[in-house]
């Protein structure tokens, strides 16, 4: 990479003992100065303006709720789409609150960590009552020790399943709880739904860098009631990162490939850290990577169709005119006239996807809201909900109300296979060779379609072992394909890749992944992101059978983009 492209991070750093990194590129953040009621729908800090956003977070102060989210292109944002899952950080219980919940008799002989997870799991399995005001299941697995970064964590998931107005959505919470320097601190991966469980990847990555110190303050946590201006003002001061745990997409990071530097940091703001990929100091990775990256790709992908839905009877009951839905994702060469390997997801969907798409494809959101009662109309005249769950789902997606539209997400699992029916089915695909993006143009009907240009070149589906129809995850653990293969062509004279003769793949062995990773949704805009590919270097952890299937397990999560993208050895073969 150029040293213009080196990642650098913004350091937030909190009184109360914590630090963390993340790509403000990426990512976007969210911070509160409060009590108790930090990071809650109560919270006091919202209410006395004690709330900081993304830059905002390089001043120290005593943060005791960090939230960090996947930055969202405008056209995601507005979609009819429930946000990502984001990472959120609490330390908003004292040693005090410990204290008192020992003192109740039910609570003898628990452990600090044992009474810190009972506390917080209570109030969270409280919430039975969901933003709609409609009533919610709430499972808490029991908490099973987990260490990471060489913190020792007590993990429990919480899952939500959410059944009422005739479309059922579910997800969970996966929550951390650690006491370090007697501050309890507590890190939870939320919001995650089978649709995006793979975006949890991203926020996790975050997850990876959170280190702890001794607290600067030890003073309680203010009472919103009593807070001055005097007391919400805070010293600043900021030592040289201290980051040996911290880890990044890229690499395991360490103290030794982390610098800071100055050249934009304001007077009170701490500096950008700039990272050092740790493959600059291993030859025989970066030979691998540059050999490898000139023939890495983006890979854009539209499937449109005209949807036919019909009664249980079989009579047409409307029609969806040019339906399609669209992913993003990675793929490589590998052979010089043009044949492309990648995953059978990134080239095939399913039908029903389209329905979706075909909502969230609208010009603007009032088109959406319209596409939604085309949808809702028809579900009405099949007599597969009522009226007030269209009232709901529609009132709810107007509003951006989060159930609600983790219901439209999922509103086509109630609509049964034999009802839909698709007629001019199109897949068409753009290959992005370049750091020159991958554009979406829309027809008169507003019908999208790539711009094709000498740098973002056209493909041809050529095969793929997929099952098409386990694409769609509408519930947690449903079953996915055992295989999950596609190769495209492009026409033209291209840089390929050299596959290993045979698969020979150890425990320890450092293998690198290069490829196109970032938060994308079926809008297909990838503004904010970067054009290049991005490698990420991980270690294997195991190599093993499983049902007939070679399986490699590795210490890094594949992102989101990252599908389809190559991993190559140490001589850069595939």
């Amino acid at each position: 990479q150029p040293p213009t492209d080196v990642l650098k991070r913004v350091n937030v750093q909190s009184e109360l003992g914590f630090k963390l990194n993340y790509d403000n590129r990426v990512y976007s953040s969210y911070a509160e100065v409060g009590d108790s009621t930090a990071g809650s729908d109560t919270s006091a800090a919202v209410a006395s303006g004690e709330t900081y956003e993304n830059n905002d977070l390089r001043v120290l102060r005593a943060y005791n709720y960090v939230r960090i989210r996947p930055i969202e292109s405008i056209e995601s944002a507005r979609a009819l789409a429930p946000l990502p899952p984001e990472l959120e950080l609490y330390a908003t219980v004292s040693q005090e609150d410990l204290t008192k919940a020992a003192a109740v008799p039910e609570n003898k002989g628990m452990s600090k960590i044992g009474l810190f997870v009972k506390l917080d799991s209570d109030k969270r399995l409280a919430k039975k009552v969901a933003d709609d005001k409609t009533v919610v299941t709430i499972n808490a697995s029991k908490p099973v020790s987990q260490n990471i970064g060489g913190v020792d964590y007590q993990k429990v998931r919480f899952t939500t399943t959410n059944d009422n107005y005739r479309v059922s959505n579910v997800k969970y919470d996966d929550c951390y709880y650690t006491i370090q320097y007697d501050q309890p601190y507590s890190i939870c991966i939320s919001d995650v739904r089978p649709f995006n469980v793979s975006v949890a990847s991203l926020v996790e990555q975050v997850f990876d860098s959170i280190t702890f110190e001794q607290p600067v303050q030890k003073a309680a946590l203010p009472d919103a009631k009593n807070m001055t201006d005097a007391s919400k003002k805070t010293s600043f001061s900021y030592p040289l990162a201290r980051l040996a745990q911290a880890t990044t997409n890229e690499d395991k990071t360490t103290a030794e490939n982390l610098e800071t530097t100055t050249d934009t940091a304001g007077p009170e703001e701490s500096p950008l850290l700039t990272i050092t990929p740790s493959y600059y100091n291993d030859a025989d990775s970066l030979k691998s990577i540059a050999k490898t990256q000139p023939s890495v790709v983006r890979i854009g992908m539209l499937y449109c169709a005209d949807l036919t839905l019909k009664f249980e009877s079989g009579e047409t009951a409307t029609n969806l005119t040019d339906a399609c839905v669209g992913s993003m994702s990675s793929g490589v060469f590998v052979s010089k006239d043009g044949y492309i390997a990648t995953t059978g997801h990134a080239i095939r969907t399913q039908k029903k996807a389209v329905i979706n798409g075909y909502i969230n494809f609208a010009p603007d959101q009032d088109a959406m809201l319209d596409r939604l009662q085309r949808i809702l109309d028809y579900l009405l005249k099949a007599k597969i909900i009522l009226q007030s769950d269209a009232d709901y789902l529609k009132t709810g997606a107007s509003i951006g109300d989060q159930e609600a539209l983790a219901k439209v997400e999922n509103i086509a699992s109630v609509i049964p296979d034999k009802f839909i029916t698709p007629i001019n089915e199109e897949y068409t695909y753009a290959i992005q060779p370049t750091e020159k993006p991958i554009v979406v143009n829309r027809s008169d009907t507003n019908k999208p379609s790539f711009a094709y240009s000498d740098s973002v070149i056209k493909a041809k589906y050529v095969a793929s072992n997929y099952d098409a129809t386990k694409s769609i995850q509408e519930v947690f653990d449903s079953a996915t394909p055992n295989v999950d293969v596609g190769l495209l062509k492009a026409e033209g004279d291209f840089p390929d890749v050299v596959v290993a003769s045979a698969e020979d793949v150890k425990s320890n062995d450092t293998l690198n992944t290069i490829g196109y990773p970032a938060y994308t949704d079926s809008s297909l805009i990838i503004d904010k992101i970067r054009n290049i590919p991005i490698v990420t270097t991980s270690k294997v952890e195991q190599a093993y059978e499983k049902d007939g299937t070679r399986l490699i397990q590795t210490d890094m999560p594949v992102l989101p983009g990252n599908d389809g993208a190559p991993v190559v050895n140490g001589s850069g073969q595939l």
